[in-house]
């Protein structure tokens, strides 16, 4: 009996050993292939006519900012401001009446930005990263797209686009420091 929970244990730990390494190769093979296509600096982006602003909330579970979100709407603002983007789709998740990433994107960038109605398309079924990526193309009928998020998310983002024959690039808002992601993020945190 003990004998056969050894082996058991052995090909658990090893199935998890083997998982934890090809997720690390996963992510470095991810983060090189993209980063010919991510840029930081404004001036150096080429110009689509369409972004893609990825969705999340304005707030976090304790109501307070998010950070994440400030910063791709800061970073959408800069694409308008220096003529990088003409038009920008705002996709995220509305699957309930009282959560609905789409008009907190649109009003934030009309109300706090002055970007006009007519430059914001609402993509109400980008639930998943995958899902802003394929429908910019399949339903907006984009071939072309400037992908607008942080440096992690828009090196999975611009994969999936260049993997699916969406020429994209991508311009990495601010990221959140390590201080303020504890925060958004503390169950995974032990806290002493």
């Amino acid at each position: 009996m003990k004998k056969n929970l050894f082996k058991i244990l052995k090909y658990f730990f090893i199935i998890i050993i083997t998982f934890f390494i090809l997720s690390i190769i996963n992510y470095f093979y991810i983060s090189h292939y993209s980063k010919n296509f991510i840029y930081n600096n404004i001036n150096e982006i080429p110009f689509n006519e369409v972004g893609i602003l990825l969705g999340t909330s304005p707030a976090t579970k304790d109501g307070d900012t998010n950070l994440f979100f400030t910063y791709r709407m800061n970073a959408a603002k800069e694409l308008f401001d220096k003529s990088k983007i003409e038009k920008v789709i705002v996709s995220g998740d509305n699957r309930t009446v009282s959560y609905n990433e789409t008009k907190y994107m649109r009003n934030y960038l009309e109300n706090n930005f002055k970007i006009s109605s007519t430059s914001i398309i609402n993509d109400n079924a980008g639930r998943r990263t995958l899902d802003s990526i394929l429908r910019s193309n399949l339903i907006f009928n984009q071939k072309s797209i400037t992908i607008i998020s942080q440096k992690f998310h828009n090196q999975r983002a611009v994969f999936i686009a260049r993997h699916n024959n969406i020429n994209a690039v991508a311009y990495n808002a601010e990221d959140v420091s390590k201080k303020d992601f504890e925060k958004y993020f503390d169950f995974i945190f032990v806290k002493s």
